[in-house]
């Protein structure tokens, strides 16, 4: 599942480890071909501790590590960072909600080998706007802003200057 627009998304994480990413922001292109997971320590921070970009059309997968200014590369591969939800899970509707001013779909998400259920609140456009497992050891995110839009230019590719690295 994934979004039809050009959009950036920014998650909060709750329930999460102390030292696991706090915030997360996703930036979608060309119906989810092209996706950057921006990874943040704190909720205040301006400047990510880890990027994931997947780019399929040019067949790239990109770790961007800025507090070193290095980075990696690999072929893309099949599994879409973005894609939140897998085809292999069950959805049924729940109700309708409202997330960062946005109506989604509440769908409760059952995956084949876990004995606990997810919900996922979800837009008609394919946004995931807040996923929340029933078990309260399980980190939780939920949309706090979403950004209509072609996302800035630059933002699926390396940063300028950065030195690549072999990847691990």
């Amino acid at each position: 599942m994934l979004p039809k627009s050009d959009v950036v998304v920014t998650y909060r994480f709750d329930n999460g480890p102390l030292n696991g990413p706090h915030k997360l922001q996703v930036s979608y292109s060309q119906a989810g071909e092209r996706v950057r997971l921006d990874f943040f320590r704190w909720m205040e921070a301006k400047v990510p501790y880890k990027s994931v970009i997947f780019d399929r059309p040019g067949n790239r997968h990109i770790a961007v590590y800025p507090e070193r200014k290095a980075y990696t590369e690999d072929p893309a591969g099949d599994e879409n960072p973005g894609a939140v939800l897998r085809a292999d899970v069950m959805f049924s509707r729940q109700g309708r909600d409202m997330v960062a001013h946005a109506p989604c779909t509440e769908w409760r998400i059952e995956t084949p080998g876990k004995d606990f259920g997810d919900t996922a609140c979800v837009t008609d456009d394919g946004i995931v706007l807040r996923m929340a497992s029933t078990k309260p050891s399980v980190a939780s995110m939920i949309a706090t802003t979403i950004h209509y839009g072609t996302p800035p230019d630059g933002i699926f590719i390396p940063p300028e200057g950065f030195r690549r690295e072999s990847p691990s």
